[in-house]
């Protein structure tokens, strides 16, 4: 069975950016971003920088509310 793509309705995108030097603790960081999303668990994440240097940590955290 082929499966749809894209988000269900159960399931949204959040954004996180993180400067470079605040980096060492990416975790603490995402589930800051996660406190205000009602009961979900992380369906997946992708990590990336961006910016001349790399000054900034870009993480994209798929979420299914629960």
């Amino acid at each position: 069975p082929d499966q749809p793509l894209g988000l269900t309705p159960r399931q949204e995108i959040v954004d996180v950016n993180i400067p470079a030097h605040q980096s060492d603790d990416l975790h603490v960081h995402i589930m800051a971003a996660l406190t205000a999303k009602p009961a979900h668990r992380i369906v997946t994440m992708t990590m990336a920088t961006y910016g001349e240097f790399p000054l900034h940590h870009r993480v994209l955290v798929v979420i299914e509310f629960l």
